[in-house]
C-alpha cells in the first residue's frame, strides 16, 4: 500500500461463473487504470451465501479517487445484464496488517452499517491477520469493512462467531481471484 491511499470496495450481485464474470470484469476494470489507480484485486466469494458473489477493492492514490464502475451512480449493469454493479465507496484503512492471503488462507469479509463498533472485539477471534476500513465519504454504504485472514481449520469457527456478533453486517469468505495493477 502506497501513502494516502483510499480503498473503493465494489460488489457484482450476479450467477455468472467465474470465466464468463472475470472476461467481463477485467475488459470493464482496464479502463481504469488510466486514471493512475494502484491495483485493482477481484475477489470470490466460497462457502457463504452473501449479497456480492464478487467483490472488486480497488487501490488510488487519495487525490485521483473516483467512482470506477459506475461513474458515480450507487448501482449499475455490466452491458449483458447479468452482473449488477453497487458502489460501496471510498474507504480509508484503520489498521493493515496484511494485504494479500498466504497460500492456505481464507478471507472473512465482513461489511457492517454500525457507526461504532468495538475493534477489540475481533482481537480475540480465530485470526491471523486484520484489516479495517472506515468510511471516507458520508455517501458510503457501509461505516467500516473488515478483512480477517485465517487458516482454513479456523475458517468455520471464526465465521460462526462473526455472525454471531455481528448479525446485521453482510458477511462472506471470499478468495482473490485476480490482481490488476497499475
Amino acid at each position: 500500500m502506497q501513502e494516502d491511499t483510499l480503498f473503493q470496495f465494489v460488489g457484482f450481485e450476479t450467477t455468472v461463473g467465474l470465466d464468463d464474470f472475470t472476461s467481463q470484469w477485467e475488459n470493464f476494470a482496464k479502463k481504469f487504470f488510466k486514471q493512475d489507480i494502484h491495483s485493482i484485486t477481484l475477489q470470490q466469494q466460497v462457502k457463504s451465501k452473501t449479497r456480492f458473489k464478487y467483490m472488486s477493492m480497488n487501490e488510488w492514490p487519495q487525490d485521483k479517487f473516483c467512482f470506477s464502475f459506475m461513474e458515480g451512480r450507487g448501482s449499475d449493469y455490466f452491458p449483458d445484464h447479468r452482473v449488477k454493479v453497487v458502489q460501496a465507496g471510498g474507504y480509508s484503512p484503520l489498521r493493515l496488517e496484511c494485504s494479500n492471503c498466504t497460500h492456505g488462507e481464507v478471507k472473512m469479509l465482513l461489511l457492517l452499517r454500525e457507526e461504532s463498533f468495538d475493534e477489540q472485539s475481533f482481537i480475540k477471534m480465530p485470526h491471523h491477520h486484520l484489516n479495517i476500513y472506515e468510511a471516507y465519504y458520508q455517501s458510503c454504504l457501509y461505516s467500516h469493512i473488515v478483512e480477517l485472514f485465517t487458516d482454513q481449520d479456523d475458517a468455520v469457527e471464526l465465521y460462526d462467531q462473526l455472525r454471531k456478533r455481528y448479525a446485521h453486517g453482510d458477511l462472506g469468505m471470499y478468495r482473490e481471484c485476480l490482481v490488476l495493477e497499475g
